[in-house]
């Protein structure tokens, strides 16, 4: 998401707000890879 904003100095800039999946805490949840994987292929790799 973009977002415009007005630096002190009145020029214009774009702030990019990013986001998306973590890499989870707990090891026994499956990484951000092997969810990718399922949603492109239909099964854990």
């Amino acid at each position: 998401m973009f977002q415009l904003i007005q630096k002190p100095d009145d020029s214009l800039a774009w702030n990019l707000i990013a986001f998306g999946e973590r890499h989870p805490a707990n090891e026994r949840t499956r990484n951000v890879y092997e969810r990718a994987h399922k949603r492109l292929h239909g099964r854990y790799p």
